[in-house]
């Protein structure tokens, strides 16, 4: 957030203090900017939460050559250029509905290294939907363990405020995961679900393992989504890219008792009237709400910072 803002200050920094920057150069600070932009994008899904990331694959060894593409580059209805440096060995390719695990490096045409998750130490975790744009044309033709350098052109550059000419990015697509989709009924839970105390319903979807439950104060970790009863999300973890830590005795009543319901690992989906859910989630929508929530682990006491929550259900 605070790389979003820089960017931010400094292009309407740009506009209103001109004569300020008359003596910075302007390339090098629109160079600031656009890596300020990337990194806006990139850093809100660079970290994972606990058990979800892996270290990165070695970098590559020295920067390509950068200055124009090979004559047999693949050439995108955008005007990317692209070439597969490493075949992958998945089948599956990403979609809107995958949360997607990547590793980058960016240059400059003249060598220059931009970024890289290499110097953060862990791949990017993000959606197609919440990716830097111009790689997304790359990304959904990538299955896992493919990498694949990609030449954007100088007008796609000069769109996102970047410096002048091309750029070259080097892109490793390390893993995919399903995003949860909406069950079939969002109004009606189906007949045998379970009811808490509050009046939600709730069913199993996934068995868990161990066979401890949290208590009503318990400090959990859990990745979840959230629908409206016209299937729209309005609130996920998983597009965030890492799981959410919350104390219970904290949260909306009915979430938090489905929650007690579950041992780690296990996935429920929990239907919850209007007059129940109304007024106990952070700006969630009127009426009936729908969530699939997987309790990831019961966390002790005095780790919730180590969750990385990005948002507490209240």
């Amino acid at each position: 957030m605070r790389i979003a803002l820089l960017y931010f200050w400094l292009m309407s920094g740009y506009a209103i203090n001109s004569s300020i920057q008359d003596g910075f150069p302007r390339r090098a600070f629109r160079r600031l900017a656009f890596i300020a932009l990337v990194f806006s994008v990139l850093l809100s899904g660079s970290a994972a939460g606990q058990g979800e990331t892996t270290a990165t694959s070695s970098p590559p060894a020295d920067a390509p050559d950068v200055i124009e593409p090979p004559a047999d580059a693949e050439t995108f209805p955008s005007g990317i250029r692209s070439q597969v440096v490493a075949a992958g060995t998945g089948e599956n390719y990403p979609s809107d509905m995958h949360l997607i695990s990547v590793d980058f490096i960016g240059w400059s045409t003249s060598g220059m290294k931009l970024y890289s998750s290499y110097d953060i130490g862990k791949p990017m975790i993000t959606t197609l939907q919440s990716t830097y744009p111009p790689w997304r044309e790359a990304l959904e033709r990538m299955v896992k363990g493919e990498k694949r350098r990609i030449w954007l052109p100088p007008e796609m550059v000069a769109a996102s405020r970047g410096p002048r000419g091309a750029a070259v990015f080097e892109l490793e697509l390390r893993g995919l995961k399903p995003i949860p989709t909406p069950p079939d009924d969002l109004i009606k839970p189906p007949d045998g679900a379970e009811r808490t105390p509050s009046g939600a319903h709730t069913i199993r979807l996934q068995e868990g393992v161990g066979t401890k439950n949290p208590g009503p104060t318990s400090t959990v970790l859990v990745h979840y989504m959230g629908w409206t009863q016209d299937g729209r999300s309005f609130d996920s973890s998983y597009t965030r890219g890492r799981p959410t830590g919350f104390k219970l005795d904290q949260i909306m009543p009915a979430f938090a008792e489905a929650v007690q319901m579950m041992v780690a690992r296990e996935k429920r989906l929990v239907w919850i009237p209007g007059p129940v859910a109304a007024g106990n989630w952070t700006g969630s929508p009127e009426g009936p709400l729908v969530f699939e929530i997987e309790m990831v682990r019961i966390l002790p006491e005095d780790a919730l910072q180590q969750a990385q929550s990005t948002q507490m259900p209240q």
